[in-house]
């Protein structure tokens, strides 16, 4: 499945997962299973807002925003269209 990302998003996010290894980014990606936890999370909010100039607003701080690369982005990208 190709992904609708651009690449400076996928090098962030593998930037933040230090066990994904050689493995791909794909939308569904457990990122938590991948060794992104609550310290990662945070850092990886922080470059995504440097990376893309957005801020995630408190209502999308949620367990579910950074579940997997697919629901990061979904969420980044409205940022971005704002």
């Amino acid at each position: 499945m190709p992904t609708q990302w651009p690449d400076q998003f996928e090098a962030v996010v593998r930037k933040h997962l230090p066990m994904l290894g050689d493995d791909g980014v794909s939308p569904e990606l457990v990122l938590a299973d991948r060794g992104l936890d609550s310290i990662g999370t945070i850092n990886l909010l922080v470059a995504l807002e440097d990376e893309f100039d957005v801020v995630f607003p408190d209502e999308l701080l949620a367990a579910t925003t950074f579940e997997t690369p697919g629901a990061l982005w979904a969420v980044l990208a409205s940022l971005i269209d704002r």
